[in-house]
């Protein structure tokens, strides 16, 4: 494991020592964006929100909330028009311990991030449209930076794929779901989305910028190297299916609890992977919203 960690750390432009998102990780993303924003970007975002986000259970009036506003519309009913489960992943597969069959990559995510970014950039577009589409891309940003959410895994114990590690069960933490219950992640997709453990509990708006301050100053643009500025959404999609094949997948066996090391290792490029996602978010909103 450790020469893939190695290689790893190239890609994120960061030695590491030897040794994606649920609600609180896309709100941490939304904030380093917002914190990025040229002023007239950030005008435009607040005027976008202003006109309000199909609803049935709060107000997502700021871009750190409103990028979480496509996983609430899953609940369905009178949100179900909005809901599109397979913009959130583009899965590459990922054959371990079995000869590769032609399975196709899954999803639309990076497709679905191209068309609602040129819907946001249209001002000819009604403003609830383009209110919807800033939710969206914030939201796919996100997901694109989230290993689990670029692959699923092929073996011959599941040779029709783990769902991005959905189907990969584990002994994981207790943590605070969507609906503020205390539940306990059970496969690994799920532990990353909660930041393999950054995110067990809910946030407070002050605490979500409180982290987003900290780690900017820790991960700086500059401590990523020129692989920040590539505004290629199939290169962010591939930093994110190299990190599941070489560190999510490896470093843990099913059915049994993530190790001290793995969880602290992870955890770590959980952080980088968040924050480059602030990073590049903020630059698409500056660019579309210019």
């Amino acid at each position: 494991m450790r020469r893939a960690l190695g290689t790893v750390a190239l890609i994120l432009g960061l030695t590491f020592p030897a040794l994606g998102w649920g609600e609180q990780g896309h709100r941490v993303v939304g904030q380093i964006a917002l914190d990025q924003l040229t002023p007239r970007a950030r005008a435009q975002v607040r005027a976008l929100l202003s006109v309000g986000l199909p609803t049935v259970r709060r107000s997502f009036n700021n871009l750190p909330i409103a990028c979480t506003w496509p996983d609430t519309v899953r609940s369905g009913g009178p949100l179900q028009p909005y809901n599109h489960p397979i913009w959130h992943y583009s899965s590459i597969p990922f054959y371990d311990g079995m000869t590769a069959r032609g399975a196709r990559t899954q999803g639309e995510l990076v497709q679905a991030l191209s068309d609602n970014l040129t819907i946001l950039a249209d001002r000819n577009r009604p403003r609830k449209e383009r209110a919807r589409a800033l939710a969206w891309v914030g939201h796919l940003v996100g997901d694109i930076h989230q290993p689990l959410h670029a692959t699923t895994r092929y073996t011959p114990a599941q040779p029709r794929g783990d769902r991005g590690g959905n189907l990969f069960k584990i002994d994981g933490p207790a943590f605070v779901n969507w609906a503020g219950q205390q539940d306990r992640i059970d496969n690994l997709h799920s532990y990353w989305d909660q930041g393999c453990g950054l995110f067990l509990d809910e946030l407070t708006p002050a605490q979500v910028e409180q982290i987003a301050r900290e780690w900017q100053a820790t991960n700086t643009r500059a401590s990523y190297g020129r692989g920040l500025g590539d505004g290629s959404t199939l290169s962010w999609r591939q930093e994110s299916y190299k990190l599941a094949v070489e560190v999510a997948y490896p470093g843990i066996r099913e059915n049994q609890a993530p190790s001290e090391a793995y969880s602290r290792y992870t955890q770590n490029l959980c952080r980088r992977r968040i924050v480059s996602g602030g990073y590049r978010l903020a630059a698409l909103l500056n660019e579309a919203l210019r």
